[in-house]
């Protein structure tokens, strides 16, 4: 996403074949703002209008669920299971 265009990419079913992904891409391309995405967030924020931001309980709620997981990240307390590409998870082999 970008201030002055939106972007979007998905895969979909191909055709006959449901397996068969293919990608998929739409862009709409939007009028150009005077003031950057930032500049108008900080503008805003001056002047008092909220919308764009939020309140400090969200902030710090957003903050105790995240924390724990940054942290457990940090520590390797959390190791990922691996496995192949063409798999349908960890323990199945490769079709």
């Amino acid at each position: 996403m970008d201030p002055d265009q939106i972007a979007l990419e998905v895969n979909v079913n191909g055709a006959g074949d449901p397996f068969q992904l293919e990608r998929a891409g739409m862009t709409a391309d939007l009028a150009p703002q005077a003031l950057s995405a930032y500049a108008r967030l900080l503008l805003d924020i001056f002047d008092g209008d909220p919308i764009l931001s939020i309140r400090a309980d969200e902030a710090e709620e957003a903050w105790r669920v995240i924390e724990p997981i940054i942290d457990a990240w940090t520590q390797g307390a959390t190791p990922l299971a691996e496995y192949g590409a063409g798999t349908s998870g960890p323990g199945d082999r490769p079709s």
